[in-house]
């Protein structure tokens, strides 16, 4: 739970657009389109993080995004890693829909 709240936390330090704010260990970016979630996929990819890109039919249709997990494997450095690849690869400048995502 501690790296849970640990991410999520950095996550909303970052401005990033998580799509929900239920205490799981698996986080979910929000993309405007399918092709900048496969775009995201690979920047991710090339700055060594698996994440894995979701879009229709395992999420709604207007909902595409990148899933990564949280487990005990992962040290509180390698979120900061994480968050900050994030910030690299996520748009500075959200959509009105990705924008209401947003958690506040």
């Amino acid at each position: 739970m501690r790296r849970i709240v640990y991410a999520r936390t950095a996550a909303k330090e970052a401005r990033l657009p998580l799509a929900t704010s239920d205490w799981t260990p698996i986080f979910f970016l929000s993309c405007d389109s399918v092709g900048e979630c496969i775009d995201a996929a690979r920047q991710f990819g090339e700055l060594g993080f698996f994440v894995c890109p979701s879009a229709f039919p395992a999420v709604p249709v207007n909902r595409p995004g990148v899933r990564f997990t949280v487990g005990l494997h992962n040290e509180l450095g390698d979120i900061d890693a994480l968050i900050a690849a994030a910030r690299q690869v996520i748009p500075e400048t959200p959509s009105p829909a990705r924008t209401a995502s947003v958690l506040a």
